[in-house]
């Protein structure tokens, strides 16, 4: 799908059909009907109070398309007495850094609700990553879950394919077996393009 869970955090997002586990949260059902949708499941031993799940988008091209808002639609369910957080967060620099874009905590009622968002902050071209974070409330009736994500114009750019080697010593050359994959179009400071570096710490080391 367009969307994946992010490795090293504490538990993942989960597709399935049909209600939740645990009675007394989550939904009976995705919006249409039969169909499936993600939540996270906040019963269990790896989920402690605030513990988060992420889910992150590809590489998102914004075109606004010459509209004010209503570039982002998506659907939540946050029902139950123990719901945490739903968090949206943006990236534009490939990544690296994370800015809370919208968020909405506690229970709010066992229907689906549907919200659109405006990209406006974002001028058009700018290249995007968006993450869900579905945080853990104080219980196991807090199942959060997540259906229908729409970008209205916006380009799909697919999943980080830019790879980029760690440069601690800042010569250029970067370490092999140590690398991220990004957005971005060039290297941030402190990685390089390439994994030729000899010694990684230490600066007069290099090919050449």
């Amino acid at each position: 799908g367009l969307w994946r869970n992010v490795s090293g955090d504490a538990f993942d997002w989960i597709v399935t059909t049909g209600p939740t586990p645990t009675a007394g949260t989550g939904p009976q059902d995705d919006v249409s009907g039969g169909g499936k949708y993600v939540y996270i499941e906040t019963t269990g031993n790896l989920c402690a109070i605030g513990a988060e799940a992420r889910l992150l988008s590809p590489c998102i091209r914004i075109n606004k398309r010459g509209f004010a808002d209503c570039h982002l639609s998506f659907h939540y369910h946050m029902f139950g007495p123990n719901i945490g957080t739903l968090r949206l967060e943006t990236s534009t620099d490939g990544g690296f850094t994370w800015s809370t874009f919208w968020q909405l905590s506690g229970n709010q009622g066992n229907a689906w609700k549907k919200i659109y968002l405006s990209l406006a902050a974002f001028p058009d071209g700018t290249v995007v990553q968006f993450r869900f974070a579905g945080v853990k409330g104080n219980g196991v009736r807090g199942d959060i879950a997540l259906d229908q994500i729409v970008f209205y114009g916006s380009e799909n750019l697919g999943f980080p394919q830019n790879q980029y080697y760690t440069d601690s010593d800042g010569d250029g050359f970067g370490r092999a077996g140590s690398f991220i994959l990004s957005c971005l179009a060039v290297a941030p400071t402190g990685y390089a393009g390439n994994d030729d570096d000899c010694n990684d710490n230490n600066a007069s080391i290099y090919p050449g």
